[in-house]
């Protein structure tokens, strides 16, 4: 089966819970490793539960189209330095958006990092409690965007607009 490059994601209520609490845990233990918390600003408290809800929309995305895929470790004592999940033999990195995201990015320093290898991203911006859209995009695509920095990083960038 192939999954188109963009659309309308319907989710389970539930995954707000499940993504809040395994966020938390996944920060408490990101307090624990860095001394500082770098990259997010004051969106810090927001990140963890935002990405893991981000991989469980897609992840049930796929499940329900019956897509064979496999998830990375959702919490773990260190830094999962792999792909977020692999689907039909790609490795994919999901990248989640609040709701009024008006811009995909992607690290510069992420993209490169030649120990995280990556074929794909999944773009998923949440729109309300029951519903998010995606994007998806290769790797060499995400190569090819402008540059934008941020107070933290440099990133790969492209408007929600242009799409």
């Amino acid at each position: 089966m192939k999954i188109e490059k963009h659309g309308h994601i319907e989710f389970p209520f539930w995954i707000n819970e499940l993504a809040y609490i395994v966020g938390e845990c996944r920060k408490n233990k990101s307090f624990e490793l860095y001394t500082t918390t770098r990259g997010a600003g004051e969106w810090t408290d927001a990140v963890h539960p935002l990405g893991v809800k981000g991989e469980l929309i897609f992840s049930v995305y796929l499940y329900k189209l019956g897509i064979p895929h496999t998830t990375n470790t959702l919490l773990d004592d260190n830094p999962v330095i792999e792909c977020d999940m692999m689907v039909m033999g790609k490795r994919v990195e999901i990248k989640t958006l609040r709701p009024d995201g008006w811009d995909l990015f992607v690290r510069v320093g992420s993209h490169h990092n030649q120990d995280k290898k990556i074929d794909s991203y999944v773009f998923v911006q949440i729109i309300d409690d029951t519903n998010a859209r995606y994007w998806i995009f290769k790797y060499d695509e995400v190569s090819t965007w402008k540059r934008k920095t941020t107070i933290y990083n440099e990133n790969y960038y492209k408007p929600i607009k242009e799409l």
